[in-house]
């Protein structure tokens, strides 16, 4: 099996008639405002947590979206993908393992569907996608996403509004 991409948005939309995905508002940087988008009550107990080195999950709907094909045109085949968030320390803040099946079609999409996002300071983070044919072998390595993630203490705005 093939990756042919992955990307990091906020929501796709599937064309019913067509089966085309749009996919809308690509992440490239986050950037999360302190001042406003959290209910009053919650905002300083989560910064607090953050100042304490606490990882915090943050509103912030997101889609990871990836292209699979078969190796083989012809042949059907089956996989499994493991899709990890690594924080800026290198720490695995979440991991998700799920089966790509190309028994029926040459090609699918996967979609692993989020809405927080789990904070963990400042910083680079990355996603990170690999691929193994079954689960005995080993996981291969296919592509890993960048997104700077930081904080503006004074700007109004959303929790999670790109910049």
């Amino acid at each position: 099996m093939k990756h042919s991409w992955t990307i990091l948005c906020r929501r796709g939309i599937v064309e019913q008639g067509s089966n085309q995905l749009s996919l809308i508002d690509v992440v490239e940087r986050i950037t999360l405002k302190k001042t406003e988008g959290l209910p009053e009550e919650t905002t300083e107990p989560i910064w607090e947590a953050v100042a304490a080195g606490d990882d915090v999950l943050v509103p912030f709907p997101m889609q990871l979206t990836s292209y699979w094909t078969r190796s083989n045109r012809d042949e059907p085949e089956t996989a499994q993908a493991r899709l990890r968030l690594v924080g800026p320390t290198g720490k695995i803040l979440s991991e998700f393992v799920l089966d790509v099946d190309l028994v029926d079609y040459v090609n699918r999409r996967s979609n692993m569907k989020a809405e927080h996002f789990p904070f963990a300071g400042e910083g680079v983070y990355r996603a990170t996608v690999h691929m193994r044919p079954n689960p005995t072998a080993r996981w291969r390595y296919c592509t890993e996403i960048f997104v700077d993630v930081a904080v503006d203490d004074n700007s109004a705005g959303t929790v999670g509004e790109r910049s």
